[in-house]
């Protein structure tokens, strides 16, 4: 799943159990969507997006993986990205 599909996915109004939270969102938040009686807790900062470039090879990059609650990658177009170091 790339990343945009995965928003789209946790940002659906379907109500599975119908406590009144997304199913995306209570999957997001750890809770389980199909279980009234589980809430989404909402008391530590969810990233939905976490990428990293510290550990990436230098050179050519068509796929970036995303390890923030929507999971999945990010996928390059025609034009692939190129990772370089940058001395500041």
């Amino acid at each position: 799943m790339d990343g945009a599909k995965g928003l789209r996915a946790l940002m659906r109004e379907r109500r599975f159990d119908n406590d009144g939270f997304a199913d995306g969102l209570e999957v997001a938040r750890g809770s389980n969507p199909k279980s009234a009686t589980s809430m989404p807790s909402f008391t530590q900062k969810v990233a939905i997006i976490d990428i990293d470039a510290s550990a990436l090879a230098t050179g050519p990059l068509s796929v970036w993986t995303n390890n923030g609650a929507l999971h999945g990658t990010f996928k390059a177009g025609e034009n692939v990205p190129a990772v370089e170091n940058v001395s500041v």
